[in-house]
């Protein structure tokens, strides 16, 4: 019970700060920052980093980030960060690596979400980059959506709405998060 308490404390206190200095951090930023001609989208790289996953729930995964409909180019990086059950997913690695657009990255050794996404950063050159967890299935205008919120001028970054899986607090918690900050 304390630690749901302190947790719903602390969620309040970040919703709060976001919601009063959201505000100030947008009216300092002025006129847009895109530097491409009208009418062209920017280049995305798709980063899904994993480790450990089941071959059947990085498969959708990775299928559904096949399915993202977006008008420019886009170019999907898939980081094994060491897993343990490497040959398991190698079959699922080795069918999306045939595919055009796509790059497998395997690391020797797991060192963290962190340093994975970091092997895609060095190869990629996106204009744009949409990181997304191995265990998640976005929708299929998510790329469209997000560039288009980049390309406000005073938006710096833009997250989908990511609801748990199943129901009870987190699912609750984070519903009040999304509707206080957007």
């Amino acid at each position: 019970m304390l630690v749901t308490t302190a947790y719903v404390f602390l969620r309040l206190v970040y919703v709060a700060a976001v919601v009063r200095y959201r505000g100030r951090a947008a009216s300092r930023v002025s006129g847009t920052r895109s530097c491409l001609p009208e009418g062209c989208s920017p280049s995305v790289d798709v980063i899904v980093c994993c480790y450990n996953e089941s071959p059947e729930r990085l498969r959708a995964c990775l299928s559904a980030r096949d399915a993202l409909a977006y008008a420019g180019r886009v170019c999907r990086y898939v980081v094994d960060d060491g897993s343990v059950n490497a040959d398991e997913l190698g079959p699922v690695y080795d069918e999306f690596a045939a595919r055009p657009g796509w790059t497998v990255l395997r690391l020797e050794r797991n060192r963290g979400k962190r340093r994975a996404q970091d092997a895609a950063f060095q190869v990629g050159d996106g204009d744009l980059v949409f990181s997304v967890d191995s265990d998640t299935v976005v929708a299929a205008d998510s790329l469209t959506l997000l560039a288009a919120a980049l390309g406000e001028g005073a938006v710096a970054g833009a997250t989908g709405w990511v609801v748990p899986a199943g129901g009870g607090f987190l699912r609750w918690a984070s519903t009040v998060e999304f509707e206080v900050l957007c």
